[in-house]
């Protein structure tokens, strides 16, 4: 009887040790992922789709006026009221290039903190965005 409890015991430790092994590889992969995409942002060169929110239609006019050729393939997305929800558009320059350009444009803010690569876009308004 006491040997069972002792392999029930050491069974029970091992699940435990692996659900803790578990959770690291999880937070493994979770920081994985944050580091490519943090490598993604830093490209340039390569077409990449991005999408933002502009606060008004005129923001991301102004944008495109600053940015020139280097956006391409510009696409509003559902109007809902007097604005579009977002914009998709395809781009060479890095993460980091656009909001560097977006930055330029007065009270361009929400689509500052609104990009994104339209695989990860939420809409959603980062505020720590550099």
């Amino acid at each position: 009887m006491e040997k069972k409890n002792k392999e029930r015991d050491s069974i029970k430790a091992l699940n435990e040790y692996i659900d803790y092994l578990n959770q690291d590889i999880d937070a493994s992969k979770s920081e994985i992922k944050r580091i490519e995409k943090e490598i993604e942002k830093r490209k340039s060169g390569t077409l990449r789709t991005y999408q933002t929110r502009p606060e008004v239609d005129s923001d991301f006019e102004k944008f495109l006026n600053l940015a020139g050729d280097k956006v391409v393939d510009v696409e509003f997305v559902s109007r809902k009221s007097l604005f579009y929800d977002s914009v998709k558009f395809n781009s060479t320059l890095s993460y980091y290039e656009i909001l560097d350009i977006m930055n330029d444009v007065i009270d361009g803010h929400i689509m500052r903190e609104t990009l994104d690569f339209t695989e990860d876009y939420t809409g959603e308004r980062n505020f720590d965005v550099e």
